[in-house]
């Protein structure tokens, strides 16, 4: 009685660990499956933006990191940028740098630089102005590819979940999938990236992202944005 016993336990104890790796490995492949599909959300949501974003205003954050070969950072920047409607498409001015206010020379370019842009496109003719429109509309067909190619450029793990300005934001961890065959110049370029991504729960748009190169270089920087303000709704739109 005791042997049959013996070997009962043994088998329990067998199918429980054949069960907890099977439930483990799941576990792995619905996390993949998860983030890469929070990721496809986040490509739609970004196209959608961008054709909508004429009709907003907002102000964006941009942190660039320089690293050396070890992949240390040696020195960065910090940029803040105003980015307006300007008859039709978005004006982007520098009005901070480093969290400090631009000096005073400085803050007169921007100021220069945007009135030359009033002045410039209250002189387009309706072609001229036809023609800017639809070329932002179009998008530079890289910027499009590399979205596009992102879902499937990169292995994805969902690294945990985040509360910033009181939005709930998955933060994803991204890193060159092996066996990705890239299909374009563009494409070859997020082979050599890892990437760290934060993004709205709500509404999947991208908030936040952190990119670095995933192999020794003498050059590289990591970039992230965050917007200061949500983007808001312009009372005319255009």
């Amino acid at each position: 009685m005791r042997e049959k016993e013996t070997k009962t336990q043994m088998e329990l104890r067998l199918q429980t660990r054949a069960l907890l790796l099977i439930l483990a490995s799941a576990t792995a492949v619905l996390g993949q499956t998860d983030a890469r599909e929070i990721v496809r959300r986040t490509v739609a949501a970004d196209e959608l933006n961008w054709k909508v974003a004429r009709n907003y205003t907002f102000s964006e954050r941009v942190n660039l990191r320089y690293l050396d070969s070890q992949g240390r950072v040696k020195s960065q920047e910090i940029r803040i940028n105003d980015v307006m409607l300007l008859d039709g498409s978005p004006y982007s001015r520098l009005v901070a740098r480093d969290d400090r206010p631009l000096p005073p020379a400085e803050e007169r370019k921007e100021q220069e630089r945007l009135a030359r842009s009033i002045a410039e496109r209250r002189l387009e003719t309706a072609a001229q102005r036809a023609q800017r429109l639809s070329e932002y509309g179009r998008r530079p067909e890289w910027q499009r590819e590399a979205w596009r190619e992102l879902p499937e450029a990169f292995s994805f793990r969902l690294a945990g979940e985040e509360v910033r300005n009181g939005r709930s934001l998955y933060v994803i961890e991204a890193a060159p999938r092996r066996g990705y065959q890239p299909p374009s110049r563009t494409a070859k370029m997020l082979a050599h990236l890892r990437a760290k991504l934060w993004v709205d729960k709500r509404d999947y748009h991208l908030v936040k992202g952190r990119w670095r190169l995933s192999t020794p270089s003498r050059w590289g920087c990591s970039w992230s944005a965050w917007p200061r303000a949500r983007a808001r709704r312009l009372s005319r739109p255009a």
